[in-house]
């Protein structure tokens, strides 16, 4: 029995929030340039790409409506590349979970000893690949395979002023739809909105670490929107701590 897949922590890999008002114009920029200008202020493409290896842990905290904490799990990412590969572990009561994915394919563990057949893999390679994604933003929004979208300026939360830009991964109708969030002073992300099934919702990145050069995710919270944009309650905090790193220099 694979014991990681609740509803409640598949479905919050990709929750976001965010109050949006009124979004202006600026015809001085577009949106590969407000990226380009974030990815140089998160410290540069070239430091990025030096990266051969990365460890760090992800504490997640789950809240119900009335602020009550439902759940807290702590995952252990390494991301390397040359090979490329991507593991995740964490403990459940008294078992030591882990998925190692790579290019041979998926392998999972309990205790140590490998799970076969795996229980609801594609599942496990969502989490990952969205782990990945996430914690490597802006860098990974520069692909040609983004549609990305200019749209202005606006105030997150009714205060700090942003770039807003749009991304669509995928082009139907029932597609998510992606904002991003960028400072307009310093260039950095502040903020990734998602409106996904009719439901919108958006993460705060309140901090972020200074130990790698790159600026990456530390402390983010994740609201639930109402229908009018407001805020209706906190539903996640993460806290991510860098425990390693490898790099060229």
């Amino acid at each position: 029995m694979f014991l990681f897949f609740s509803k409640n922590l598949t479905y919050f890999i990709f929750v976001f929030l965010l109050t949006v008002l009124t979004v202006t114009c600026d015809k001085g920029f577009d949106a590969e340039e407000i990226v380009s200008r974030s990815i140089a202020a998160h410290g540069g493409k070239s430091r990025w790409k030096s990266f051969q290896k990365i460890t760090y842990l992800k504490e997640i905290e789950l809240f119900d409506r009335m602020g009550n904490l439902e759940q807290t799990l702590v995952q252990k990412h390494t991301h390397q590349w040359n090979p490329m590969q991507s593991a995740m572990e964490w403990q459940v009561d008294d078992v030591l979970q882990k998925v190692i994915k790579n290019k041979a394919g998926l392998s999972v563990f309990e205790n140590g000893e490998s799970i076969n057949p795996i229980s609801n893999p594609e599942a496990l390679v969502e989490i990952m690949d969205a782990a990945y994604y996430v914690f490597w933003q802006p860098y990974k929004l520069l692909n040609p395979n983004n549609a990305m979208t200019y749209e202005g300026t606006t105030r997150l939360l009714g205060n700090q002023e942003v770039h807003v830009v749009k991304v669509q991964y995928e082009n139907h109708a029932e597609a998510d739809i992606w904002h991003y969030y960028f400072d307009t002073t310093d260039f950095r992300l502040r903020a990734t909105q998602v409106k996904h099934l009719g439901r919108s919702s958006l993460i705060m990145n309140e901090s972020q670490e200074e130990v790698t050069g790159l600026f990456l995710n530390k402390i983010r919270k994740s609201y639930i929107l109402k229908p009018d944009g407001s805020i209706d309650y906190l539903r996640a905090a993460y806290d991510y701590s860098v425990l390693t790193y490898e790099a060229h220099h």
